[in-house]
């Protein structure tokens, strides 16, 4: 269970470039794992960081995917502030539908989804760069 508070301690730290790596490495090793406690944790810690780096639609969608999962876990991380955050930033309704756009995914859908919205991420990053 360190490897998911790790990333998500990481992704606190300001480098985001270098927590989006991290997440996509820890996520493409553990994509095949049916460890929900596990998922729990390291989407819960991307959320936050979608979150703090403005990627809102992506952090609404995965809060929605927990949720359907059953397994919204608030004890790990500051994952209530962060949606608190979506629905100030969206309004409760838009957080809402949002949201529910992602309670259909399953644990693997979960995870695919957060690496490709990792790798759009990791793009726009670039972007903005050159």
């Amino acid at each position: 269970m360190a490897l998911p508070q790790l990333v998500g301690l990481q992704s606190t730290s300001g480098d985001i470039v270098s927590a989006l790596h991290s997440f996509k490495q820890m996520f493409a090793v553990w994509q095949r794992s049916s460890d929900l406690m596990f998922a729990v944790v390291a989407i819960g810690n991307l959320i936050g960081l979608f979150a703090r780096s403005g990627n809102l639609l992506s952090a609404a969608h995965l809060s929605g995917a927990l949720v359907g999962l059953a397994a919204m876990d608030y004890s790990f991380s500051d994952l209530p502030g962060t949606l608190m955050l979506l629905q100030r930033e969206f309004g409760e309704a838009t957080f809402d539908e949002e949201s529910r756009r992602g309670a259909p995914m399953s644990l693997g859908h979960a995870w695919q989804y957060a690496i490709e919205q990792i790798d759009q991420a990791e793009l726009a990053i670039r972007a903005s760069r050159t």
